[in-house]
C-alpha cells in the first residue's frame, strides 16, 4: 500500500476501485447467507489479483473506513464462526434422523473449519493492497450536517456519521484526481452495500 498520491493515480491511467467498509466486510460474511454468490466472490478474486500487480487496478479505500473495519471485523468474523457451527448442527441433526431410517453415513463439513480465517487472509490482502485515502478536515462537518439535515446520502436512523464521513471523503478525493485528467473519470468504480 503506497501513500495517496493522486498524480501517481493518474500516471497509471488504471480503473479505480473505491471500496467503503461493508463491502470489505462482506468478504468476510457467513457463507451460508443466501447473498453469498459464488460468482461475486470469484470476480472479487480476479480484482485482487490484478490490483496486487500494482498497475493494472488502482484499490483506494477512505481512512474512516479502515477504523470502522477495525471496529467491526472481529464482530462478522464471530458471525461467520456461529452459522458454520449452526449448519453443522442442522447436518448432524440430518444425519441422525436418516440413520433412523436405516442410512449410513455423515455429512462432513470439516472444509469449512477456519473458513472465517481464510476469509481474513483475503480482506488482509484487500487491504495491504489498498490505497488509504486520508480524510480532509472539512469532512466531519459536512458529513454531520448532512446527517442532522437528512440530504442525500444521509438517510437519518440509517446512515452512521462515520459512514458518510467516509464515502464523502473518498467522492472528493477522486474528484481530485479526475479534475486532473477528466478522461479518467468513466474509470472510477465505488462498491458500496446497500
Amino acid at each position: 500500500m503506497s501513500g495517496f498520491d493522486p498524480g501517481r493515480i493518474v500516471a497509471l491511467d488504471a480503473p479505480v476501485l473505491c471500496l467503503d467498509t461493508c463491502t470489505v466486510l462482506d468478504l468476510m460474511r457467513d457463507p451460508t447467507r443466501e447473498d453469498m454468490r459464488v460468482n461475486d466472490r470469484r470476480a472479487g478474486l480476479a480484482l485482487l489479483a490484478l490490483a496486487e500487480g500494482e498497475t493494472d487496478l488502482v484499490v483506494l479505500v477512505a481512512e474512516q473506513a479502515t477504523h470502522e473495519f477495525g471496529e467491526h471485523a472481529k464482530a462478522v468474523q464471530n458471525e461467520t464462526e456461529k452459522a458454520i457451527k449452526k449448519l453443522e448442527d442442522q447436518l448432524r441433526r440430518i444425519d441422525e434422523l436418516a440413520a433412523l431410517y436405516g442410512t449410513v453415513g455423515k455429512a462432513s463439513l470439516v472444509h469449512l473449519n477456519y473458513h472465517h480465517a481464510r476469509a481474513r487472509a483475503i480482506v488482509d490482502r484487500w487491504i495491504k493492497t489498498a490505497t488509504v485515502v486520508p480524510q480532509g478536515a472539512e469532512i466531519p462537518a459536512r458529513a454531520l450536517m448532512r446527517l442532522n439535515t437528512a440530504r442525500t446520502p444521509a438517510r437519518k436512523g440509517k446512515d452512521s456519521m462515520e459512514g458518510l464521513r467516509g464515502d464523502r471523503d473518498l467522492s472528493r478525493r477522486c474528484g481530485c484526481i479526475t479534475s486532473r485528467r477528466p478522461q479518467t473519470a468513466d474509470r472510477f468504480c465505488l462498491v458500496q452495500r446497500e
